[in-house]
């Protein structure tokens, strides 16, 4: 698996390339851990992600301290289990990563 790390400002934008699971959870930490510490926002870009493991949604827990997380372009497995995980434990925010059903996707 490959990453592409963006800085911009205060936002770091983490775009991982390929499966994650219990393999690649501890180098992804390593790399969010230890992004500048004027980075209060961190992107994860799961565009080509098709395959999240369980373990891997502490990459995206929102009650991170210092860290808001943001997930954009989720496909269809991590979405599922990002639903899954709001099924599971609502009281978690999970939900924050999930699109808004009112939105529709451009073809």
């Amino acid at each position: 698996m490959d990453l592409t790390i963006t800085l911009h400002d205060e936002t770091a934008t983490l775009a991982p390339h390929g499966d994650i699971d219990g393999e690649q959870l501890d180098d992804l930490n390593h790399y969010r851990a230890g992004l500048p510490t004027e980075v209060t926002e961190v992107v994860w870009n799961l565009r080509d992600v098709p395959f999240l493991c369980i373990a891997a949604l502490h990459l995206l827990d929102p009650s991170t301290p210092h860290l808001s997380i943001t997930v954009v372009n989720i496909p269809p497995q991590p979405l599922r289990l990002l639903n899954l995980a709001h099924e599971q434990f609502p009281r978690m925010g999970w939900d924050r990563h999930l699109p808004d059903p009112r939105e529709t996707v451009a073809a």
